[in-house]
C-alpha cells in the first residue's frame, strides 16, 4: 500500500465493515437479532432459546421483574431499506411497526 491509501487494504476493510454490520450488529427492528442471523433461517430457534433464558430468570427471582413476565421481542413480518417498487405504486402499506 502506498501513503495515500491505494492498494489491497481499503479493500479488505470495506469487506469487514460489511461483514461486521452483517454478522455482529444487533438491529432493534430485527428483535436485537444480527441480519444474518435473520437470513440464515436462525432467528426462531435464538428467540425460542432467549425466551426460556427469560422464562428460567423469571422463575427464580420474580420479584424483579414488576410489570410482568418478560418476552422476547417478535421478528417483524417485513424489513425495507427501501420499500420496494410495485408496493409504492399500489399504494399498499407496510406492515405495522416496519
Amino acid at each position: 500500500m502506498d501513503a495515500i491509501g491505494n492498494g489491497p487494504l481499503p479493500h479488505y476493510s470495506a469487506f469487514c465493515v460489511v461483514w461486521l454490520y452483517n454478522h455482529e450488529h444487533y438491529h432493534s427492528s430485527l428483535g436485537l437479532l444480527t441480519p444474518a442471523t435473520v437470513h440464515y433461517g436462525q432467528a426462531t430457534d435464538l428467540l425460542e432459546k432467549r425466551q426460556r433464558v427469560l422464562d428460567a430468570a423469571y422463575a427464580a427471582h420474580p420479584e424483579r421483574f414488576v410489570k410482568k413476565h418478560p418476552t422476547v421481542q417478535s421478528l417483524p413480518d417485513a424489513v425495507w431499506i427501501n420499500r420496494p417498487q410495485p408496493l409504492l405504486e399500489t399504494g399498499v402499506e407496510p406492515p405495522p411497526g416496519v
